[in-house]
């Protein structure tokens, strides 16, 4: 939660495997830190930030796909922008399915790249999905990859469910598919639901105006 009452959402995906890409999703935590105490912590200003620290503290073959989203609950308003990661979904509450499409390149190929942030209005029961690539490319014991039209079936089937059973539906579909056996890539799966204005709760603390898992 940032000062002003607006959240910052993030999911981000280091290519590679092993030690380099653990060092990588923790530069990336680190520095999406900093840049979220900073006065502009729209999406766009958080990965100018980002991409700039990253290509001066990594090699030249080191990338990451990144996804931020700025949400201001009272306006209903959210705000992207997308670092060549895979483009969320977007359910609303007539069963419309849309993607949030990229606003740029990955992270780590230019320190002078550039982004655009886009900008919808969410409604009280609308839902978003964000993933990496590793759940769309799952494969199962004869090749097929699960892939996006069968994760977008799947988001809009689940639509009586909560997030965070949405969340533990998807992850056995995925099991499913790979007929048990381990996942061959990391496989990220946030479920967000806008559940109303925000509330006091007993203990005098604000709870959260969305639902996640």
């Amino acid at each position: 939660e940032l000062r002003d009452g607006s959240w910052l959402i993030c999911v981000a995906d280091v290519a590679g495997h092993g030690v380099p890409a653990a060092m990588g999703v923790a530069m990336l935590k680190m520095l999406l830190l900093v840049a979220a105490e900073q006065e502009e912590a729209d999406p766009v200003s958080v990965l100018n930030f980002v991409n700039r620290k990253f290509c001066e503290s990594t090699l030249p073959e080191h990338f990451a796909s990144m996804f931020v989203v700025r949400w201001r609950p009272h306006s209903r308003c959210l705000e992207y922008a997308s670092a060549g990661h895979e483009p969320p979904l977007h359910l609303d509450t007539r069963g419309r399915l849309t993607n949030l499409a990229g606003t740029g390149l990955v992270l780590g190929v230019d320190p002078n790249s550039e982004w655009r942030s886009e900008t919808i209005i969410l409604a009280t029961g609308d839902r978003l999905l964000l993933f990496s690539d590793g759940v769309i490319e799952t494969r199962g014991n004869d090749g097929e990859l699960f892939g996006r039209f069968r994760l977008s079936t799947c988001f809009s089937q689940f639509r009586d469910l909560s997030p965070s059973q949405i969340v533990t539906e998807l992850a056995g579909r995925l099991s499913n598919h790979r007929g048990g056996h381990a996942a061959a890539d990391d496989q990220t799966l946030l479920v967000l639901e806008v559940a109303g204005p925000a509330q006091i709760g007993s203990n005098g603390g604000r709870q959260s105006p969305s639902d996640a898992a």
